[in-house]
């Protein structure tokens, strides 16, 4: 493993509440839909977040 490298829950706990809590939705929410479709909505979510924290 790459020394450099600190996992994303070293830094704040709650990166990790937050991913288990996005995939315990698309589990609930995704059932049934082309596994495409769902990162592609992950992708448009990323795109809006992304927008909004450029101002």
């Amino acid at each position: 493993m790459n020394d450099n490298v600190v996992k994303i829950t070293e830094g704040d706990p709650r990166c990790g509440t937050l991913a288990e809590a996005i995939l315990e939705l698309i589990y609930e929410r995704t059932d049934g839909m082309p596994f495409p479709s769902v990162l592609g909505v992950l992708r448009i979510v990323e795109h809006r977040l992304f927008e909004e924290q450029q101002g």
